[in-house]
């Protein structure tokens, strides 16, 4: 499976772009490669390395007059099935193109749409999440050596990066308003307090970390809906709690403040 990544715009349009700038970039790219295409071997979602023994990217030289870069994606071996899918070259990248889109909030229903029923949405927003930080790396030349990247594959089949979705992945700004949504836990860290949570409106999971001030009873209830759901049952619980958000007001991630049963009845039994 082979695709091109492109540099364009600024200096990259005369065929030049600084070393260090485009080596950085492709560094965050590798690494989210690695990080979305362990999933799709494992059913995991894995922050750091190692990643695949069976799944690699390589890139050939670029040709002279341009600064474009031919990417291949090389499956040495037997691939696990962790998720149920057989692993291919163009399944791979369909899935990356998807996660990288859902990553930098340039996502549309249509590039989801083929993985709701193959990959939980939690976890793939889970994955989004895990590549964020690879992907300011691989911003790193938009406004200094290069307008925008492309990544492509076939004829239109491409992920751009450009300064909106640079903007998206280092922009956050707190929105103080106090909401309260129906949500349940998918993921909970005691020892930094902070977790992921669905919310139900938006039909996404996103980060949370709990507050100083929230109470014991509270964070009681973020655990009993974090056991819920991971014995397949009704976990919902109403979250108090102010964002932190996009330019859009996209939530990318929540302060929980407070936290009552959705159903009192069914959390007392």
């Amino acid at each position: 499976m082979k695709f091109n990544i492109s540099f364009r715009g600024e200096d990259s349009s005369d065929g030049l772009i600084d070393v260090t700038e485009v080596g950085e970039s492709l560094s965050g790219l590798g690494m989210a490669f690695s990080r979305a295409s362990f999933y799709l071997e494992h059913g995991k979602v894995r922050y750091k390395a190692p990643y695949s023994d069976s799944v690699s990217f390589q890139i050939r030289a670029p040709e002279k007059g341009s600064v474009e870069f031919e990417a291949a994606i090389l499956i040495l071996g037997p691939a696990a099935t962790a998720i149920g899918l057989n692993i291919s070259g163009s399944l791979i990248y369909d899935f990356i193109k998807a996660v990288f889109k859902r990553a930098t909030g340039s996502d549309t229903p249509e590039d989801l749409a083929p993985w709701d029923k193959r990959v939980p949405r939690g976890s793939f927003d889970a994955i989004a999440d895990s590549i964020q930080n690879p992907l300011k790396r691989a911003h790193t030349p938009i406004g200094s050596t290069a307008s925008n990247i492309v990544i492509v594959s076939g004829s239109n089949n491409k992920v751009v990066f450009n300064n909106r979705t640079k903007q998206y992945l280092f922009n956050d700004n707190f929105n103080a308003e106090v909401k309260q949504k129906a949500m349940y836990v998918t993921a909970m860290n005691g020892r930094d307090r902070t977790g992921r949570i669905f919310m139900r409106d938006e039909g996404r999971g996103v980060g949370f970390s709990i507050d100083h001030t929230t109470s014991d009873a509270a964070v009681e209830l973020l655990l009993w809906s974090h056991s819920q759901y991971f014995r397949k049952k009704d976990a919902d619980i109403f979250v108090t709690y102010q964002a932190y958000e996009t330019i859009d007001e996209k939530v990318k991630r929540i302060v929980v403040r407070n936290v009552t049963p959705a159903d009192p009845s069914g959390y007392l039994n």
